[in-house]
């Protein structure tokens, strides 16, 4: 079992660290590639997402726009959080995917879904945006 979290800065910047931190976590859990691959994509989304929507791209000298990362595996699962206190987008502004008329950006939560199991969206505390991502281990998909 791993139960870690990391404190990160909004930048761009961040999101390699993050994915470094995360595959560490996720090669002491005893992860398969295919969710090893799976968590690293969804967390460079998220974050990314995070940095450049909720806090307006980078803001390396602004101070105070932390992004808190959790994660959790367990026997048979997966758990992801990302915490921020930027500005919270409400899911009603996620764009409707069709992938017969390819566009230029509005994937993100659409990939997180393909990539896990149960994506969560939900206010934070006062203000920002909790992001909880689960994923059963050990299931095999197409």
């Amino acid at each position: 079992m791993v139960d870690a979290s990391l404190t990160l800065a909004a930048s761009l910047a961040e999101v390699t660290r993050a994915r470094a931190w995360a595959l560490e976590q996720a090669r002491a859990a005893g992860l398969g590639e295919d969710d090893v691959f799976a968590l690293e994509l969804a967390l460079a989304e998220a974050l990314t997402n995070v940095v450049r929507h909720a806090y307006g791209g980078q803001a390396p000298d602004r101070g105070g726009e932390d992004i808190v990362l959790g994660l959790r595996v367990d026997a048979d699962e997966l758990r992801i959080t990302v915490t921020d206190w930027g500005h919270a987008a409400p899911p009603a502004q996620a764009p409707e995917i069709d992938l017969d008329e390819p566009r230029t950006g509005g994937y993100g939560l659409f990939l997180l879904e393909q990539l896990m199991d149960e994506v969560r969206v939900s206010p934070g505390d006062g203000e920002g945006t909790i992001l909880q991502m689960h994923r059963r281990l050990g299931v095999d998909r197409p």
